[in-house]
């Protein structure tokens, strides 16, 4: 049975009083999981949606929107966050993080904001490493090789070393990778194929120090580097005869994503209370262009004598355009048709948390705490001019250089926008259990909170085309405080059979919108936050062979935050508009009928949809307003996963497995309001998996044939249209990656 510490304290998963799922370093390994992103095949609810311009949205039971994470997400004791960007969408653009070296992942499903704070308001997912042994020499390698179907070959690397380079008092453990993946997008622009090859590499290093008993020092650096393409391709040409998997742009997509983590814990087991100190320090550079020439084209076609970016451009003094006038602006635009949005930004982020939580075999188990976060974001926000024969790469660093459709060096800037972000949250907790009788626990917890959001920002290059004039230095700041809140009820019927009730609170900050000129009131944005109500059984039959867990919940979803735009469209913003109820129902069920056979099914029912009518305040218009009833945006109503996976001996050292994985996710839309399916609509997919192998009967080694996507099912996960992308019916889409097939090869070594 896995043990989590989801409550701060260690306890049987099965008698743990919340929605979770949980999977061992060994599953993962099994499952073919290696990084954060493959997570939604382990747990129900849990989605992940990756970002075309880098990193993921992490959506557990539906609640999602733009603004702050509303899933949580932390590499051991620390919170993992996104880059606010340029839209002040920071729970869009959660990093990726390498899995290798798994001691487990847990998913909490549902609030957990008075343990885990404000990124957590839907739930928070964990991902805890193997930590250094103090006595034990160990080691591993892993290699592998994969072909995308009519796509490219990729490669992969990886290991781990643990040293005690004192026995009993000091230990480290060091992880490395590099991966190189094939592509599989072409450019028919430029005659390009499979170009999107993307490579990684980075590394993991974790001191330990026990000075003395019940004192342990850890002590974590994390490197992770990736470097390739955007993902989107275009949708419409391939519905119209054209090549599938075509980024048909006259700019190339290069993006590039480093990530560096440093923390430092403390623990003290003082007998009947420990001492928890963590303290860390991030840095997350990110780089990455995308084509906005149809915008420019669009602009200048439409383009009449009142326009006025025309009156800016001409300096008319809001009369309009002459007929001369008019055609010099139109000039300005065309020559505009080759610029690519050029956004560099750099994330800095320093926690630190003090928690005390008790020990022992008592009746009252509790938890308190102090928590400090502060947020710093740079971002620039450029349109540079393409010259799409010659352009030469300047940045990001790309995988493999390509000397067309790139920005040229130095770059000619058509606009620029410098944009500061600094979010300060300050926090205190405390929650607590108590032991009515041996059967009947209590729950309680409650968190108060501050944030400060200041953001700052100039436009130093106007674009008259899209309205943008140049804007002296300006700020703007936002502080809000307030609470959230937890009370539980659980109860052990017998051994097997666990039951609890829960209400919780959950919330994240709201902020001020990195839009310069943006007129005053129209800036800040408030805090969302919601209340779950929940019922869960946990049970377990025939000798536990059979573990079947469910939960039923409802969610009030209160001043959702949302994107929005003023009302001429031009500019795009986060916004307060409308309330939600999510109403589910989740299901586990993980069996093992004969020995060596393991099968596991789990699935949610889960509609989220709009309380009443979502109304914008005066100016606002929230794109693809919903009415009352309308479901949620990107929000699947049905997700479900399955596994089977046999092991049996093959001789007396060797083992055979077969395993296949299959992962649902719903149809869902792109908003509220469903007025063109082929636009808005995501349609369902499910994904297989298939692994097959021959193992070591000790587990020193291993050997693996593979085949991800195993039907080539085309999953789509976002779809962008309008003046953008181009006049419609023009999409783009970015979508799961075409079949795959791979050899894998394992060792694993310790001369103790």
């Amino acid at each position: 049975m896995i043990i989590v510490t989801a409550t701060r304290h260690a306890t049987n998963i099965q008698q743990t009083p919340m929605a979770i799922s949980a999977a061992t370093g060994h599953t993962l390994a099994a499952m073919g999981i290696t990084d954060s992103t493959q997570l939604a095949q382990i747990a129900p609810d849990l989605t992940f949606r990756p970002n075309p311009d880098g990193g993921s949205e992490i959506v557990v039971r539906d609640i999602q929107s733009s603004g702050e994470p509303t899933t949580g997400l932390y590499y051991g004791e620390i919170p993992v966050i996104g880059s606010v960007g340029v839209t002040s969408n920071a729970g869009g653009t959660t990093p990726d993080v390498r899995l290798y070296d798994v001691q487990r992942v847990e998913v909490l499903r549902g609030p957990q904001g008075t343990l885990f704070g404000s990124s957590s308001m839907a739930g928070t997912v964990r991902i805890l490493f193997n930590e250094p042994n103090l006595v034990r020499y160990d080691g591993a390698v892993d290699a592998e090789v994969t072909s995308v179907q009519n796509g490219g070959l990729g490669t992969e690397e990886q290991g781990m070393l643990n040293l005690p380079l004192i026995s009993n008092l000091l230990g480290a453990r060091a992880v490395v990778y590099k991966q190189h993946t094939g592509g599989w997008l072409g450019n028919s622009v430029y005659g390009l194929k499979n170009f999107n090859q993307g490579n990684a590499e980075g590394g993991r290093l974790e001191l330990r120090l026990k000075p003395k008993q019940g004192v342990t020092i850890d002590l974590l650096a994390v490197d992770q580097r990736h470097a390739g393409f955007g993902p989107q391709w275009s949708y419409s040409t391939s519905r119209q005869g054209g090549p599938l998997y075509d980024q048909n742009l006259v700019i190339q997509t290069p993006q590039s994503d480093e990530l560096q983590l440093y923390g430092a814990t403390l623990d003290w087991d003082m007998g009947p209370v420990t001492l928890h100190l963590i303290t860390s320090y991030g840095t997350r550079d990110m780089k990455f262009m995308f084509d906005y020439s149809p915008l420019f084209r669009a602009e200048a076609a439409s383009a009449t004598p009142t326009t006025h970016g025309c009156e800016v451009y001409e300096n008319t003094g809001g009369a309009p355009c002459s007929a001369t006038q008019l055609a010099s602006y139109q000039g300005y635009g065309y020559s505009l048709d080759h610029i690519a949005a050029y956004q560099p930004q750099t994330t800095r982020n320093i926690t630190q948390e003090v928690r005390l939580t008790s020990s022992g075999d008592t009746r009252l188990t509790w938890t308190v705490g102090g928590f400090f976060d502060q947020r710093n974001t740079d971002v620039v926000s450029q349109l540079n001019i393409v010259d799409p024969n010659n352009g030469i790469m300047y940045e990001p660093t790309t995988v493999t250089p390509i000397t067309v459709g790139n920005v040229t060096r130095p770059p000619t800037t058509a606009y620029q926008r410098t944009i500061r972000d600094v979010l300060d949250q300050v926090a205190g907790y405390a929650q607590l259990t108590y032991a009515v009788t041996h059967k009947l626990d209590l729950t309680a917890g409650t968190r108060r909170f501050t944030y400060d959001d200041a953001v700052s920002g100039a436009e130093q290059v106007g674009q008259p085309l899209v309205g943008l004039t140049v804007q002296p230095w300006s700020i703007a700041r936002t502080t809000y405080s307030g609470e959230v809140s937890k009370f539980g009820m659980d109860y052990k019927w017998t051994p097997d059979i666990f039951t609890y009730v829960s209400a919780s609170q959950g919330f994240r900050p709201g902020g001020v919108n990195q839009v310069v000129g943006l007129p005053a009131a129209l800036g800040p944005y408030k805090p969302d936050s919601l209340w779950d109500y929940e019922l869960g059984v946990k049970s377990a039959w025939l000798n536990h062979r059979l573990i079947a867990n469910a939960d039923v919940f409802e969610i009030d979803w209160t001043n959702m935050q949302t994107s929005a735009s003023t009302d001429n469209g031009s500019i795009g913003f986060v916004t307060n508009a409308g309330d939600v109820r999510v109403q589910g129902v989740e299901l586990s069920l993980r069996a093992e009928p004969v020995n060596g056979l393991q099968l596991s099914a789990s699935g949610s029912f889960t509609p989220a949809r709009l309380v009443g009518n979502q109304v914008a305040p005066a100016g606002i218009t929230v794109n693809g307003a919903g009415l009352n009833g309308d479901y949620v945006p990107n929000s699947p109503k049905v997700t479900a996963q399955l596994s089977a996976q046999y092991t049996a001996l093959l001789n007396s050292n060797l083992d055979w497995l077969a395993r296949i994985d299959s992962d649902y996710t719903g149809v869902s839309w792109t908003v509220f309001n469903h007025t063109n399916n082929y636009e808005q609509e995501l349609p369902g997919y499910a994904l297989e998996n298939i692994r097959l192998g021959i193992e070591n009967s000790d587990g020193r080694w291993g050997t693996y044939f593979f085949i991800s996507n195993v039907l080539n099912k085309i999953g789509i996960y976002t779809k962008t249209y309008g003046i953008t992308v181009g006049p419609s019916p023009a999409l783009e889409v970015t979508s799961t990656m075409p079949r795959t097939f791979g050899i894998e090869a394992n060792y694993h070594f310790s001369p103790n």
